[in-house]
């Protein structure tokens, strides 16, 4: 996510992304989903909650429908039990 490859010949029907969240801002990410020109579909995103309104302000800037909290997930692993109960996937309003 810090270095991009640049996509210019695929159009996107959906992304999902599972970011570093600990290392990785949403403001990157949408920096990214910008240059590989995938700002303007649905997008799903697996993010910690407690950042909840930073990732709603940076993605929900994109042309791509706006997010909203759908449900909590869980790791089986690489991920704190305290943490996952803060996971959750957000994916377009109303869908």
């Amino acid at each position: 996510l810090t270095e991009p490859h640049l996509i210019t010949d695929y159009d996107f029907d959906a992304v999902f992304i599972d970011p570093p969240f600990a290392n990785v801002t949403p403001e990157q990410v949408a920096r990214c989903l910008r240059l590989i020109d995938a700002d303007k579909v649905p997008l799903y995103v697996a993010y910690n909650s407690r950042r909840e309104e930073t990732l709603l302000k940076a993605l929900n800037a994109l042309d791509a429908p706006n997010l909203e909290r759908k449900w909590s997930l869980s790791y089986k692993e690489g991920v704190s039990f305290e943490t996952q109960d803060s996971i959750w996937l957000y994916g377009p309003e109303n869908m």
